[in-house]
């Protein structure tokens, strides 16, 4: 019987041979191509220590190898022969494809890992996989992480679907030690389990989609405002004396009258929704509304879902600072356990235009309540418009009331533009690369992306610390004000916002707290997307120490991403390493640089924490270029800039044409 193996491979490209299984029992020739190139050639045999899947991954920098030659001789063929198995069954109960990205932390995760544990016990791999003394043990020292626990309940549950001729093992299945892993990694999962990052594109568009409700809404505010009043005021003094049956068909006859002479349906037609006459429908709509409302709030002030609904309609507020004006909300915190404090959140004045039209709605929930603006939730629950005999009694009574936001949701689908592409994730592999995205079932390409409030938070944090570092297509026009606003006041220990707010304004939960902790990810983030992700050959003192030393162990398996990054993040936090981007790429010194103030972009070059990039390079010599050609050519500056042009070409010729290095 012919088996193709379950590898996730693109169409077109050369497949490995098709394993050969004739009496059930696993027999592999020696000279079985495991990999081929795009022209055919054999890349990979069975019998290699290297097996080389470069033809079928999916990222240019992503891990490739299975080194087995860190692994000793005893173990060496058992090894093999068990990611091969792995090979020919797949992943999961319904053997599915397995990405290179799988294979590989399959690898490096469980494979690997048992074979040097067995190697320490004067065993082979075979004796501890029949142990379950042994199987515990392994479970104690080496499941240290989510990745390893996984991955080593997967290899117990294939070895249990497996006859023990096929592999001429013994093992016998323990259901306690399979719930022993289950526990575990639940345990290890919740520290390290966070909301995704929203990809650019996606963040963008929605954002995009977002504000053309917003404005398309407020140019048909007046019709919203006429609507809402009609059912809160009017129809309650006009239908005063009638019975309740009554009521309800004056109703009807009245309300489809008014909604069908309103601008609504315009605005549906502007927008491409649907639209009825129906009252439950503009409920649901109104609604919609205010979800999108809520969510541009989250997008550009990083607020939780919680604090959020704790704002008032008047909590938009504005302020002179060093010259400047600021723009910010106002709202409530749970600083402490069961008690609420004043907190503040800095923003854009773009947002007071959703604040504008959440108080269309408010309004006129005031005029029926005949209570001041200010004494209205921003957010108010929509159960004010339905059954009048259930109606909150007072306006506290209904500030109250949970919110029920959109469970019917009339605005998803201008939401279309939101699935997910192939670039997405790319993107979502480099910011969170510990993460198997392909295999996640949440996240396939095609799926509509499913936000969440909090993912707003994050992705506001991430691109506000990144925005120095990565170019992020239309999001850095729609965000640029607030990303350099965000970091301006919540980074370096927000020292601006405490000065503007208040040394106490700013809680453990707030989001400028937030930014701090996951700094030393972003900036490992962003080293690795420059080093260790960069398609380019690096210079500078750093970036060959990376392209010597660090890419080589990884794309051999001798170290892996994860762990790379792991000890970067740690480096970060104990202050042993730093990263700052440059216009020439990066810096990993933790000194203090004047340079960078004098615009001495030269003095990057002999740098020993430098990291250069061709591509930047010659970028900056460009644009050295178009500014000297704008000045006058007897002026010290003239003189000045040229030698910094003849430094950075001088730079060229010898670190990379020349490349003295080598």
């Amino acid at each position: 019987m012919s088996i193709p193996l379950r590898i996730d491979i693109r169409e077109g490209l050369n497949r490995p041979d098709d394993f050969i299984q004739n009496d059930g029992s696993i027999y592999i020739e020696q000279d079985f191509v495991i990999s081929r190139n795009n022209d055919g050639t054999v890349l990979s045999k069975y019998s290699d220590d290297n097996w080389d899947f470069s033809p079928y991954k999916s990222n240019i920098r992503q891990n490739h190898m299975l080194n087995f030659e860190y692994i000793d001789n005893e173990n060496r063929d058992i090894v093999k022969e068990l990611m091969f198995h792995r090979l020919v069954v797949g992943g999961g109960t319904n053997g599915s494809l397995l990405s290179v990205a799988t294979i590989v932390n399959i690898f490096l995760s469980c494979l690997r890992p048992l074979a040097n544990f067995s190697n320490k016990l004067n065993v082979n791999t075979i004796t501890v996989l029949e142990n379950d003394k042994f199987i515990q043990k392994y479970i104690k020292e080496e499941c240290i992480d989510t990745a390893r626990t996984y991955t080593f309940r997967s290899l117990l549950e294939v070895l249990n679907r497996t006859s023990n001729e096929k592999l001429g093992i013994k093992y016998r299945h323990n259901e306690n030690i399979i719930k022993q892993l289950i526990f575990l990694y639940a345990k290890q999962a919740t520290k390290y389990k966070q909301h995704p990052v929203i990809p650019s594109r996606i963040y963008s568009e929605y954002i995009t989609v977002s504000w053309k409700i917003v404005n398309g809404a407020l140019k048909h505010q007046k019709s919203i405002s006429n609507l809402i009043e009609y059912r809160l005021i009017h129809f309650t003094k006009e239908t005063k004396k009638y019975s309740t049956r009554y009521k309800m068909n004056l109703f009807w006859k009245k309300w489809k009258k008014l909604i069908g002479e309103s601008s609504i349906k315009i605005l549906c037609n502007e927008l491409n929704l649907e639209y009825s006459s129906d009252f439950k429908w503009f409920v649901s709509f109104l609604s919609s509304i205010q979800k999108t409302c809520l969510d541009l709030i989250g997008i550009y002030t990083g607020m939780r879902i919680g604090e959020a609904l704790t704002l008032n309609s008047d909590c938009y507020k504005t302020r002179t600072f060093n010259g400047s004006k600021v723009s910010y909300l106002e709202g409530m915190t749970h600083k402490y356990q069961g008690r609420n404090v004043s907190a503040k959140w800095v923003t854009t004045s773009e947002i007071e235009k959703a604040i504008k039209l959440l108080n269309v709605i408010n309004t006129a929930v005031s005029k029926y309540f005949k209570c001041d603006l200010s004494e209205c939730r921003l957010i108010l629950s929509t159960v004010i418009l339905e059954k009048i005999d259930q109606r909150p009694k007072t306006i506290d009574e209904l500030n109250k009331k949970k919110t029920s936001l959109a469970k019917n949701n009339k605005l998803l689908p201008l939401y279309n533009n939101c699935e997910i592409k192939e670039q997405d994730l790319l993107e979502l592999e480099e910011i969170e690369f510990n993460h198997d995205w392909r295999n996640d079932s949440k996240y396939q390409i095609g799926l509509i992306w499913t936000l969440t409030h909090h993912q707003f938070r994050r992705s506001l944090a991430v691109y506000a610390l990144r925005s120095g570092k990565v170019s992020i297509g239309a999001l850095q026009g729609q965000l640029k004000h607030l990303l350099r606003e965000v970091t301006l006041y919540y980074g370096k220990g927000s020292l601006r916002a405490k000065l503007l707010f208040g040394e106490d304004s700013l809680s453990n939960k707030h989001i400028s707290k937030y930014m701090e902790d996951i700094l030393p990810e972003i900036d490992t983030i962003n080293l690795l997307s420059t080093t260790v992700f960069s398609d380019e050959k690096l210079f500078g003192a750093h970036g060959v120490h990376v392209e010597r030393n660090i890419i080589p162990r990884i794309q051999s398996g001798e170290i892996t991403i994860v762990e790379f990054r792991k000890q970067t993040i740690k480096n970060m936090k104990n202050g042993s390493i730093a990263f700052k981007s440059t216009p020439l790429g990066g810096c990993v010194s933790i000194e203090r640089c004047d340079k960078r103030m004098l615009r001495q972009v030269t003095a990057c070059i002999a740098c020993t924490g430098s990291v250069i990039v061709e591509s930047k390079l010659n970028r900056v010599i460009q644009l050295q270029e178009k500014f000297i050609n704008e000045l006058e050519k007897d002026s010290i500056e003239y003189r000045t800039e040229h030698k910094e042009l003849i430094k950075l070409k001088d730079a060229r010729n010898k670190l990379i044409k020349g490349d003295t290095n080598e």
